[in-house]
């Protein structure tokens, strides 16, 4: 559990005493009551220190009405926690417990819509399959997320010059499972087969027998013995094997 500091969004009239992240005081003569949105402030505020992500992905519904609390003394504290062991996100219900000289003074229980809305990579027309994804295939959409533990892209950067592997409609949300690096060397293409052997360095032409990402050990003809060999894919059209 731990306490927050936002009781400044009760009511204007509050007057604040103490430094920043100590609990608020409240004169005498002004009585306040708690709104929904404190309470979903508060249980943002909550939420947000127990997450990575920013501040400004975490949102927060409240699910009906929280119950109301009269606050009207010298000094007042709450601690927040989550009465719910499937973690923070979805619907969870919450526990706010007010203190006043350390001594609990009310608590109260309310459920709140906990998601993470992120921007998540998408594609702006249909694709086919093994077609190179370019910038304008891509755009952002903002979603709420619930679970975190899938294979969402949040990067069109790190999409950007890959292919997918299967036809894709418009506005699917890319997962890592839809893309994957896109072949330099294609069955068929010509290469030059670089074959090292301590300090000795042969070059010779071939043909790729099978499709091949960088670092992938392929197939290839050699074109003047006509054997098979097998090599390491090193770029666009060279291949290189190593003895």
């Amino acid at each position: 559990m731990i306490g927050c500091n936002l009781f400044k969004k009760l009511l204007p009239a509050v007057v604040f005493l103490g430094l920043v992240g100590s609990p608020p005081l409240f004169p005498k003569e002004i009585r306040n009551v708690t709104t929904d949105d404190w309470i979903r402030d508060v249980i943002a505020h909550y939420v947000e220190g127990q997450m990575p992500w920013a501040e400004d992905h975490v949102r927060v519904d409240l699910i009906g009405s929280a119950e109301k609390v009269f606050v009207s003394e010298d000094k007042m504290e709450y601690n927040v926690s989550i009465k719910d062991s499937r973690g923070l996100l979805g619907r969870r219900l919450f526990q706010i417990e007010f203190k006043k000289d350390g001594e609990n003074f009310k608590t109260i229980k309310t459920t709140a819509d906990v998601r993470v809305e992120m921007d998540v990579v998408a594609l702006s027309h249909p694709i086919k399959k093994n077609q190179i994804i370019r910038e304008d295939d891509l755009y952002l959409k903002k979603i709420g997320l619930y679970d975190l533990s899938g294979s969402l892209l949040f990067d069109p950067g790190a999409v950007i010059g890959k292919r997918v592997k299967r036809f894709i409609k418009p506005g699917t949300l890319l997962t890592e499972e839809m893309i994957e690096e896109a072949p330099l060397v294609k069955k068929g293409d010509r290469v030059v087969i670089i074959i090292e052997s301590g300090i000795l360095t042969i070059t010779a032409s071939g043909e790729a027998r099978m499709d091949g990402t960088k670092g992938k050990i392929i197939e290839v003809i050699n074109s003047d013995s006509k054997k098979k060999i097998y090599a390491e894919v090193l770029d666009s059209g060279r291949v290189k094997v190593t003895y």
